[in-house]
Protein backbone atom coordinates (compact mmCIF):
# COMPACT_ATOMS: atom_id res chain seq x y z
CA UNK A 1 0.00 0.00 0.00
CA UNK A 2 2.70 2.50 0.98
CA UNK A 3 4.75 1.58 -2.06
CA UNK A 4 1.81 2.33 -4.34
CA UNK A 5 1.20 5.68 -2.67
CA UNK A 6 4.82 6.72 -3.14
CA UNK A 7 4.80 5.82 -6.83
CA UNK A 8 6.99 2.72 -6.59
CA UNK A 9 4.38 0.47 -8.16
CA UNK A 10 6.31 -0.66 -11.23
CA UNK A 11 9.61 -1.19 -9.41
CA UNK A 12 11.06 1.72 -11.36
CA UNK A 13 12.02 3.32 -8.07
CA UNK A 14 12.74 1.04 -5.11
CA UNK A 15 10.37 1.68 -2.23
CA UNK A 16 13.12 2.51 0.27
CA UNK A 17 14.54 5.18 -2.05
CA UNK A 18 11.10 6.74 -2.52
CA UNK A 19 10.56 6.80 1.24
CA UNK A 20 14.01 8.32 1.79
CA UNK A 21 13.24 11.01 -0.79
CA UNK A 22 9.96 11.90 0.91
CA UNK A 23 11.68 11.99 4.32
CA UNK A 24 14.41 14.24 2.94
CA UNK A 25 11.88 16.61 1.41
CA UNK A 26 9.92 16.82 4.67
CA UNK A 27 13.10 17.47 6.67
CA UNK A 28 14.12 20.18 4.24
CA UNK A 29 10.69 21.76 4.50
CA UNK A 30 10.96 21.69 8.30
CA UNK A 31 14.36 23.38 8.08
CA UNK A 32 12.99 26.12 5.85
CA UNK A 33 10.07 26.65 8.25
CA UNK A 34 12.51 26.85 11.16
CA UNK A 35 14.71 29.44 9.44
CA UNK A 36 11.72 31.59 8.51
CA UNK A 37 10.57 31.48 12.15
CA UNK A 38 13.95 32.17 13.77
CA UNK A 39 15.40 34.49 11.15
CA UNK A 40 18.86 32.89 11.22
CA UNK A 41 20.41 29.46 11.33
CA UNK A 42 23.79 28.30 12.61
CA UNK A 43 25.37 25.18 14.12
CA UNK A 44 23.91 25.81 17.59
CA UNK A 45 20.27 26.11 16.49
CA UNK A 46 19.42 22.42 16.92
CA UNK A 47 20.64 22.19 20.51
CA UNK A 48 17.70 24.32 21.62
CA UNK A 49 15.26 21.58 20.57
CA UNK A 50 17.25 18.60 21.83
CA UNK A 51 15.63 18.10 25.28
CA UNK A 52 12.01 18.50 24.10
CA UNK A 53 12.56 16.15 21.14
CA UNK A 54 14.18 13.46 23.30
CA UNK A 55 11.44 13.86 25.90
CA UNK A 56 8.76 13.45 23.23
CA UNK A 57 10.40 10.33 21.81
CA UNK A 58 10.78 8.72 25.25
CA UNK A 59 7.25 9.68 26.24
CA UNK A 60 5.81 8.05 23.12
CA UNK A 61 7.85 4.88 23.34
CA UNK A 62 10.53 3.34 21.17
CA UNK A 63 9.44 2.15 17.75
CA UNK A 64 6.07 3.84 17.57
CA UNK A 65 5.80 7.01 15.45
CA UNK A 66 2.27 7.80 16.63
CA UNK A 67 3.55 7.63 20.19
CA UNK A 68 6.28 10.13 19.30
CA UNK A 69 3.63 12.44 17.84
CA UNK A 70 1.51 12.12 20.98
CA UNK A 71 4.61 12.69 23.10
CA UNK A 72 5.44 15.82 21.10
CA UNK A 73 1.90 17.08 21.62
CA UNK A 74 2.08 16.48 25.38
CA UNK A 75 5.52 18.11 25.68
CA UNK A 76 4.39 21.05 23.56
CA UNK A 77 1.27 21.58 25.66
CA UNK A 78 3.23 21.28 28.91
CA UNK A 79 5.86 23.81 27.84
CA UNK A 80 3.23 26.19 26.42
CA UNK A 81 1.16 26.04 29.61
CA UNK A 82 4.30 26.64 31.65
CA UNK A 83 5.15 29.66 29.52
CA UNK A 84 1.60 30.97 29.92
CA UNK A 85 1.19 30.58 33.66
CA UNK A 86 4.77 30.76 34.94
CA UNK A 87 7.88 31.90 33.12
CA UNK A 88 8.87 31.19 29.51
CA UNK A 89 12.47 30.70 30.62
CA UNK A 90 11.50 27.41 32.30
CA UNK A 91 10.16 25.68 29.18
CA UNK A 92 13.17 23.38 28.88
CA UNK A 93 12.98 22.60 32.58
CA UNK A 94 9.37 21.48 32.20
CA UNK A 95 10.27 19.24 29.24
CA UNK A 96 13.12 17.75 31.26
CA UNK A 97 10.83 17.19 34.26
CA UNK A 98 8.29 15.41 32.06
CA UNK A 99 11.13 13.25 30.75
CA UNK A 100 12.23 12.37 34.31
CA UNK A 101 8.67 11.59 35.44
CA UNK A 102 8.08 9.34 32.43
CA UNK A 103 11.36 7.51 33.03
CA UNK A 104 10.43 6.97 36.67
CA UNK A 105 6.78 5.98 36.15
CA UNK A 106 6.80 4.16 32.81
CA UNK A 107 10.29 3.87 31.31
CA UNK A 108 9.08 1.98 28.24
CA UNK A 109 6.84 4.89 27.15
CA UNK A 110 3.13 5.17 26.44
CA UNK A 111 2.93 2.80 23.46
CA UNK A 112 5.45 0.21 24.64
CA UNK A 113 3.11 -2.73 24.10
CA UNK A 114 3.13 -2.15 20.38
CA UNK A 115 6.90 -1.82 20.28
CA UNK A 116 7.40 -5.05 22.24
CA UNK A 117 4.97 -6.89 19.94
CA UNK A 118 6.98 -5.72 16.95
CA UNK A 119 10.17 -6.80 18.77
CA UNK A 120 11.63 -3.30 18.54
CA UNK A 121 12.15 -2.86 22.27
CA UNK A 122 13.37 -5.42 24.78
Amino acid sequence: MADEVLGAVDDEIPAHLARAAVEGLLCGLAGVALVTELGSFDFTTGSVFLIPVIAAAVLGGVGHPYGAMLGALVIGLATALDATYFSPTYQDVVAFLVLIVVLLVRPQGIFAEVASQKEVAA
